[in-house]
Formats: C-alpha cells, structure tokens, sequence
C-alpha cells in the first residue's frame, strides 16, 4: 500500500506539472512564437509590406491587388510624403486628415481611437524614401495596449519567475488537496467499517480505488472470521455451559451416596453393626475417590492448557507402556479382548511416563467405555522416522459430528450419556500428544469403530 500511496502522490503531482508546463507553453506560443509568424493580412503586419503595392510611375497610387487586400479586410490607407501631406488615400474615413504633424502622427501610432474610432500603423517606405504609408481600420478590429517595464530585463524575469513560482504552489496546493480527499474518504470509510466490526454490526462491500480495495477486501476477510469465532464461542459456550450440568450430576451422584450413608451412621435411631459401618465406609471411599478424580482431572486439564506442565522426560519401552496401561483399566469395563501387534517388542522413545501412561489409559477407557456390547481392541505399534500408534475398536463407532468435535474440551457425544467422568479424557490425551511434539486424529464410522492415530 505505501508504494501505491507514493505512486498516487507521484501521479497528481506529475499531472499538475505537466498542466503548468502545458499552459505555460501555451501563453509563450501565443505571445512569444506565435509573433514571428504574423497574419500578413492583419493592418500591424501589412503596413511593413504594403509598399509594393503603390505605383510611383506616373501619379502615386495603390494598385488594384493592394485596394483589393485594403477591402477584403475592412481596412484604409493613405500614402504621405516627408512633410506629412496625404499624396493618396483609399477608402479613408472623414476622422482622417490631409496632412499630419510629427506630434500628431506619435500620438496617433501610440494610441486607439485618438483619430476618431481608428488605429492606424505607420511605415517610412525602404525604396521611397521620403513617403511612407499609413494603415488604419476601425479599433474593434486591433487595439493597442501599452505594457510599462520598469527596473531592467532582469527585474522582469524576476518577476516572471516569481509568478511561475506562485503558479506551482497554488497548483500543489490544489494537488495536495485533491490527493489528500482521495486518500481521507477512503480512509473515514475504513475507521467507520472497523467501529461497525467492533459493534458487531454488518460492513458492506465496497468498491473503492485500487490503493485501498485489497483493505476493504481485508475487512470482509475478517468480518467472516469474526462471525465464524463468534459462533465458535457461543457453540463452546454451550457446550461448556452442557458440561458443567454434567460435572454437577456426575459429583452430586456421589456425594448424595456419601451423605446418605453418614446420615444413616450418625442417626441414633439406627443400630449399624460393625460389618455394615465396613460397607458404609468402603461405599464413602469409593465415592469420593470418584470426586477426587474428577477434581484431578479439571485441575490437570487446566494446567495443561496453561502450559504449566513440565515434562519429565526418559526413555521409556512405548509398547511395554501400552501393556501396562491395559492392565491398568479397572476390571468394571467389560472389554471383549485386547490385542497386540507390535513390530518390535521395544520400541524406545524419550518422553514423559507417566503423562503418556494418562494419556494412553484415556484413550484405550474411550474405546472400552463408551460401547454398549463388549468391544474387542487391537494396538499396532511401529517405528519409523517416528513411532506409530494405532488404537483400533469394534465399537458402535462415531458420526461425523463427533469425529469433528471428540477432541474439544466440554464435549460429550451420545455415547457418554450415563458415564461418569469429566469430558475431558480425550481433549487431556491431545494436549499431552501435543506437548511432546506429536499428532492425533481419529477415522470413524457408525457401526464400523474407531481408529486412534498417533504419532510422536
């Protein structure tokens, strides 16, 4: 855009010098070059030729072409001797006179309509000495102007310069106004489309110059990506708003259990034997092990994405970790079978055991949990440039909804009615893939399964 704005401003300023140039050329050519090529018809230019048209032979007269200019172009002619008596006039007016003096014939050359309404021009022959012509015609035809130089050549074309100068700064101020109105509307239209973004209002397309067209295609750009963040936000909203009911459920089941239980042991009115207290305290237990994980979760969810996990990295055996996280799934999933297909049986890389151990359980309890029938899970496992992983189900699989959104945080699909959980596993899985510099996505289809790619 800058070098568009230096392009413009070059432009209209080359314009209007080259106007000024132009009409300064002009006016030269009209009163400068223009002189040397006179109108030979015109009575300030005949009178220097118009000699050879009088016939000095017998009587001094002026031939039939020389009446036949004088005519033709409305004007008279008197030829006079050295003591300015009229010899021979045609078609003179009665303001004319038989004889002139010096002074009379000075005054008469200097001024218009001095000798009635007439301007007359006056040329001593070159052949003839001692007669010389006189030309008039009527003043609004040729006027004379009398122009005063004063101060010398010099002073005048000072005062020319000064002039020109005047000139190019009135026409640059003309010019930086006509630029800065072309750049100052477009502009307001800019500051105005940018409040109407910020008010969350409509902007329409505009056609603009082509400085400033790639702007207002900018700011339609972002008025589109503003829209879509925005629905973005509201769909998280809701989602999130939809997750903490969930969480409240998920607590309030437990925690109902829990004060039931210590009610029924604190009530006098009941006699709990030791055997039942036992099974009381083990149900509380288990209960609020159900909030503490929860709780453990959310925390640990934020500080992931707070960035304020710090990794203890080691070489870790990826496909002994896989095992290990297998065996960890408590025995209340109902799995159909786990499989293993590793290419190798170590498979060595650096990274954080026990975040990639959470990481894993989430993923391999996704598939076992949020199945209806019992699901049958195979683990493939190879190394190339980097380590392969796939986790492969059975299970009843996912739509394309959820294939789109099964890694936001707050999100439940239909399957996780009636789960207990926060929401966050695979969303906690990502971010722990992502942290050690790897990928995850996930190929679905209902009915068919799911299959977990990773890559670290």
């Amino acid at each position: 855009m800058k070098k568009k704005l230096i392009q413009k401003y070059m432009f209209v300023f080359t314009i209007s010098t080259l106007t000024i140039v132009l009409m300064w050329g002009i006016l030269t050519y009209v009163f400068v070059i223009s002189g040397n090529e006179p109108d030979g018809k015109s009575p300030q230019y005949l009178v220097n030729t118009f000699e050879q048209y009088v016939n000095f032979e017998n009587d001094i007269v002026i031939d039939k072409d020389g009446k036949e200019i004088l005519r033709k172009n409305g004007l008279w002619a008197q030829v006079v001797d050295g003591y300015g008596k009229v010899q021979y006039a045609y078609n003179s007016p009665a303001e004319a006179k038989e004889e002139y003096n010096i002074f009379e014939v000075g005054n008469y050359v200097l001024n218009s309509n001095v000798l009635g309404e007439n301007t007359i021009f006056v040329r001593e022959f070159s052949e003839h000495t001692g007669y010389g012509i006189i030309i008039g015609c009527d003043s609004s035809k040729v006027s004379k102007v009398t122009f005063k130089l004063t101060g010398g050549v010099w002073k005048t074309a000072g005062e020319s310069a000064l002039i020109l100068c005047v000139i190019f700064i009135l026409a640059g101020i003309g010019a930086g106004f006509l630029f800065s109105q072309s750049i100052a509307m477009p502009v307001d239209e800019i500051i105005a489309d940018i409040n109407n973004l910020e008010m969350g209002n409509e902007i329409e397309e505009k056609q603009s110059s082509k400085i400033f067209q790639p702007v207002f295609e900018s700011l339609g750009r972002l008025k589109l990506r503003l829209n879509s963040v925005e629905r973005e936000r509201k769909r998280i909203e809701n989602q999130r708003k939809e997750w903490i009911i969930n969480i409240s459920h998920d607590m309030k089941t437990p925690l109902s259990s829990i004060r039931g239980y210590a009610e029924l042991m604190e009530n006098n009115d009941y006699s709990v034997s030791i055997d039942e207290m036992h099974q009381y305290a083990q149900v509380i237990m288990r209960n609020a092990d159900v909030i503490k994980d929860l709780t453990d979760e959310l925390k640990f969810s934020k500080l992931l994405e707070n960035g304020e996990i710090q990794l203890q990295k080691e070489e870790v055996n990826i496909c002994g970790l896989l095992k290990q996280c297998c065996e960890e799934i408590p025995a209340a999933y109902d799995a159909g079978s786990i499989q293993y297909e590793f290419e190798e049986e170590q498979i060595y890389v650096s990274l954080d055991k026990e975040l990639m151990r959470r990481c894993f359980v989430n993923i391999i309890c996704n598939a076992i949990v949020h199945n209806s029938c019992h699901v049958d899970v195979v683990i493939r496992c190879k190394k190339r440039d980097r380590v392969f992983i796939e986790i492969k189900d059975n299970g009843c699989g996912m739509n394309e909804t959820e294939r789109e959104n099964i890694f936001n945080r707050y999100y439940r699909g239909k399957t996780s009615a009636g789960t207990e959980g926060s929401g966050l596993g695979l969303a906690i899985a990502k971010e722990i893939i992502e942290v050690h510099g790897g990928a995850i996505c996930v190929e679905s289809e209902e009915g068919k399964g799911s299959t977990f790619f990773i890559s670290i």
